[in-house]
């Protein structure tokens, strides 16, 4: 069974993927409300990272570029609000699998992110 962290200050958001990560089946979620608090907690080994981009302290491509310094393991799906063709960018080439606007975070979606990291 996979470890999913999820990392997002809105807990609207976190709410809303951890309910449909655990209609995906998925239970072993932890929910961080900054970067910080997840980098701290890498010695878990998640498989994959939800990670937001608009964070106090650190944003999430600094978070990416940290976590990418500590491990190459974990899958991280970028999230944003911010519909912007140079974030997107900029967190793939650091190192994120997927880039996911949270207006289209929905199970579908979800489930299809799932699938290809699983492949």
């Amino acid at each position: 069974m996979k470890k999913i962290f999820i990392v997002d200050d809105d807990p609207v958001v976190t709410a809303m993927l951890s309910k449909i990560l655990k209609d995906l089946g998925v239970i072993d979620i932890s929910i961080f409300s900054d970067g910080e608090s997840c980098l701290d907690q890498l010695e878990e080994k998640p498989d994959i990272i939800f990670l937001d981009y608009q964070m106090e302290k650190m944003n999430g491509l600094e978070v990416l570029q940290e976590l990418r310094k500590i491990t190459s393991e974990s899958a991280v799906v970028f999230t944003t609000a911010l519909e912007d063709l140079s974030v997107a960018m900029q967190s793939i080439a650091q190192g994120s699998i997927e880039f996911l606007l949270k207006k289209n975070i929905s199970k579908k979606e979800v489930q299809k992110i799932l699938s290809e990291i699983d492949s």
